[in-house]
C-alpha cells in the first residue's frame, strides 16, 4: 500500500511542479508582453559607448568587474530623450568587444511608454513565446504527475 501512496504523492509533487511552472513562466511572459504591447516604437541613434570598472561584493568576496554602457538617442514628438543599455563582464577587453557590437546594432528600434517617453528598451518585444514553452514545459510535468497519481490510485483499487 505505502508503494501505490508515493506514487500518488510524487505524483502531486509533479503535478505542483508543472502547475507552478506553467503559471509562473507563462504569466510572467504574458504579463511583460501586455506591458510592453503599451510600449511605442522610434528609432534610436548610437551616442557613445564607455567602459568602466567597478567592484562588487560577491559573498563575502569583492571582484572586479567592468561595466560596458551604451547610450542612445531618440526622438518623440519633437524632444530628444537619452536612454542607456549595460552589460557586466569579467574583463576590459569582453566589455570593449560588447560596446563595439552594441554600435553596430544601430540605429535600432527603441520602444517607450507614451506617458513617459523617457522610459525605453531597445530589445524587440517579440510575441510571448515565454507563454507557450511555460505552458508546454509545465504540461510535462503534469502528465507526468497525472499519469502518477492514476497509477498508484488504480494499484490501490485493484489491490481491494
Amino acid at each position: 500500500m505505502s508503494v501505490e501512496w508515493n506514487a500518488v504523492g510524487g505524483g502531486f509533487v509533479f503535478l505542483l511542479i508543472g502547475l507552478a511552472i506553467a503559471g509562473g513562466i507563462g504569466y510572467t511572459e504574458y504579463r511583460d508582453y501586455q506591458i510592453r504591447d503599451e510600449f511605442q516604437e522610434t528609432t534610436a541613434e548610437f551616442v557613445r559607448g564607455t567602459v568602466e570598472r567597478d567592484r562588487r561584493l560577491q559573498g563575502d568576496t569583492w571582484r572586479t568587474v567592468y561595466v560596458a554602457q551604451v547610450s542612445y538617442e531618440y526622438t518623440v514628438d519633437g524632444a530628444r530623450y537619452e536612454g542607456r543599455e549595460s552589460w557586466t563582464h569579467d574583463s576590459p577587453n569582453e566589455a570593449e568587444r560588447s560596446v563595439e557590437r552594441a554600435s553596430d546594432r544601430y540605429p535600432l528600434s527603441v520602444y517607450y511608454h507614451p506617458d513617459t517617453p523617457d522610459e525605453s528598451f531597445t530589445s524587440d518585444p517579440g510575441e510571448p513565446s515565454g507563454v507557450l514553452l511555460g505552458v508546454v514545459f509545465g504540461g510535462i510535468f503534469v502528465y507526468l504527475g497525472g499519469k502518477s497519481i492514476l497509477k498508484g490510485v488504480s494499484a490501490e483499487v485493484d489491490a481491494e
